[in-house]
């Protein structure tokens, strides 16, 4: 299964949720003139930002969306660190049912 079908089937699952705000990222740039005749790119979104973004009963919970055996880049392993040192909760997701469980598990966590 790909990333991107992954994706949709979190999307899906944790949307039907009562309570639960989720958003995918787009990867999008956009170019401005940089005063010299030329364009430059603008990013909106730092590199490393993850798939999908949720609320969850007060928590911010990143979701990065991998296939099976699927590993991180270093910009995302520093993006994750920024995102818990704000108080955030990140989590790999491999499947629907990961992301499920990370809603479930903060569904029953403090504030």
């Amino acid at each position: 299964m790909t990333e991107a079908a992954i994706q949709r089937e979190i999307l899906e699952a944790v949307g039907a949720l009562p309570g639960v705000q989720v958003w995918r990222t787009a990867a999008i740039c956009a170019y401005l003139p940089d005063g010299r005749g030329g364009y430059r790119p603008i990013w909106p979104l730092p590199v490393g930002w993850p798939d999908l973004t949720a609320i969850v009963d007060g928590w911010a919970l990143a979701v990065e969306v991998k296939r099976p055996g699927g590993r991180m880049s270093g910009q995302q392993r520093r993006m994750q660190g920024l995102w818990q040192s704000a108080g955030g909760v990140w989590v790999v997701a491999t499947s629907a049912q990961d992301a499920l469980d990370a809603v479930a598990a903060l569904r029953g966590r403090a504030r």
